[in-house]
């Protein structure tokens, strides 16, 4: 392990306002897997069939967007997520129903093979453990990672900025 999975760790840990927070060693792992599973609508918009693909990226970018500063995940972070657009067909007896017209997929820094390569590295050292929420409706995935109550330890025990950042409170 490099100090690039280290710094990682710490950018994760030191993200959080409140720390340590411990409920119990792994509750952030359920309050993330909740509120990634109750934010996850924001990624299935409405789009109008007479729309570009442009116009229908570019709302679907504003979504993820949107999802990525709404889900504030306590010890963890967002990797990617892919978001439907819908189009209103109207049905022969005059109500409508929603069909899915397009997938677009973004990353979110965790896209290139440094980043990736540190995400393994911690993961198979057990420091993170990374999820994947797949959006039962569309069935499009929302990759994140928590780290472990092994990974905030290691933090708080082996980070010169996490005795500093407890001398403070």
């Amino acid at each position: 392990m490099s100090s690039n999975e280290l710094k990682r760790l710490e950018e994760v840990y030191f993200s959080h306002d409140k720390l340590p927070k411990f409920i119990y060693p792994t509750s952030h792992f359920n309050e993330n897997h909740y509120t990634i599973r109750h934010k996850a609508e924001i990624l299935s918009i409405e789009v109008e069939i007479s729309e570009s693909t442009m116009q229908w990226e570019s709302s679907a970018k504003v979504a993820y967007d949107e999802f990525v500063n709404s889900v504030m995940l306590i010890y963890g972070r967002i990797m990617h997520a892919g978001v439907t657009c819908f189009v209103k067909k109207t049905t022969g007896e005059g109500d409508s129903d929603l069909e899915a017209v397009a997938v677009f997929f973004y990353n979110e820094r965790y896209d290139d093979t440094s980043e990736l390569s540190s995400i393994q590295i911690l993961e198979r050292e057990r420091l993170l453990d990374t999820e994947v929420y797949t959006v039962p409706i569309w069935n499009t995935e929302i990759q994140y990672f928590n780290l472990t109550p092994l990974g905030i330890d290691f933090v708080l025990h082996c980070s010169p900025r996490a005795s500093a950042a407890a001398f403070r409170k």
